[in-house]
């Protein structure tokens, strides 16, 4: 039977990743990236606090902020994701998981 041929990107994308597991490496961990940030956001609402007041709490820039929750930060510390979760009240729950 001949191959299937799709014009469906997402279709094209998993079948890729399914693939190559270097790809897959990079789309779980942004993927991981982009969920921590939108959590950093859901809480700062929950909060309600401005961009602009955690800022001030943890001494920075609403700027940073704002990209931290865009999940357009690469060198997110451990540091940094902590004085952000006490300025929102909120802590850290972490699990080191098997490969």
């Amino acid at each position: 039977m001949p191959n299937k041929i799709t014009i469906d990107a997402v279709e094209i994308l998993k079948d890729r990743i399914a693939q190559d597991p270097e790809l897959a490496y990079f789309v779980e961990e942004e993927r991981k990236r982009l969920m921590l940030a939108d959590k950093i956001r859901q809480a700062r609402q929950e909060s309600g606090l401005s961009q602009k007041e955690v800022a001030q709490r943890i001494g920075t820039t609403q700027s940073a902020v704002a990209r931290l929750e865009s999940g357009n930060y690469e060198r997110l510390s451990l540091s940094t994701l902590i004085k952000v979760t006490r300025a929102l009240n909120r802590r850290i729950n972490l699990e080191i998981l098997p490969a």
